[in-house]
C-alpha cells in the first residue's frame, strides 16, 4: 500500500491573494474567481458558510447522491471554482444518468484540478494551492484516494498550509 502525502497551501485563509497565483499557468478566469472570492466584503462569514456546505457534501458523497444537487449548486453560487461543488454536481448528475450535465461538471472539476496541479509539485517546497480543506478532500476522492489524516503547518516555503496524507481507496 502506497501512502501519498499532499502538501497544500491554503489560499482562503490569506487576506490577500498570493502573488504566485498570478504566475501560474492556470486560466485567468480561475485566478480572477479566486481574487473575487477573497475580496468578498464578508469573507469570514462567506468562508464559514462555504465550509458548512462543503462538509455536508463530503459526508453525503457516497451514500446520498440526490442530496448533492442542492448542496453543489449552493456551493457554486458562493464560489464557482469549488472542486467540492463540481464534484457534488458531477456525482448528482451521474446518479440521475444526465450524462451531458455530468460531463460538464466533470470537465470543470478536472480543469480546476489541473490548475491546482500546475500550482506546485506537491512537495513541501512547492505545495499545491487550494481554496478550502474540503477541496483537498474532494481532490483525493476524485483521485480515488482516501484521506488518512491531516495537519496544519507553517514552513519556510508556506506561511500556512495543510499536510494531507492519503492512501489508495
Amino acid at each position: 500500500m502506497t501512502i501519498r502525502i499532499l502538501p497544500l497551501l491554503l489560499a482562503a485563509v490569506l487576506t490577500l491573494p498570493n502573488a504566485s497565483w498570478a504566475e501560474t499557468s492556470e486560466p485567468s478566469n480561475l485566478a480572477d474567481l479566486r481574487a473575487e472570492f477573497l475580496a468578498t466584503d464578508n469573507l469570514d462569514e462567506t468562508i464559514k458558510r462555504l465550509n458548512q456546505l462543503e462538509l455536508q457534501v463530503l459526508a453525503l458523497i457516497e451514500d446520498e447522491p440526490l442530496k448533492l444537487g442542492s448542496l453543489g449548486s449552493a456551493i457554486l453560487d458562493i464560489y464557482p471554482a469549488s472542486q467540492t461543488g463540481h464534484l457534488a454536481l458531477q456525482r448528482y448528475y451521474q446518479h440521475l444518468e444526465a450524462s451531458e450535465a455530468e460531463a460538464d461538471h466533470l470537465s470543470e472539476l478536472e480543469r480546476i484540478q489541473a490548475a491546482m496541479l500546475d500550482s506546485g509539485d506537491g512537495t513541501a517546497e512547492s505545495p499545491f494551492v487550494i481554496m478550502t480543506v474540503a477541496d483537498a478532500h474532494a481532490f483525493t476522492v476524485h483521485s480515488e484516494l482516501a484521506p488518512v489524516g491531516s495537519i496544519y503547518q507553517s514552513s519556510e516555503h508556506a506561511s500556512f498550509g495543510l499536510l494531507l496524507v492519503a492512501r489508495p481507496a
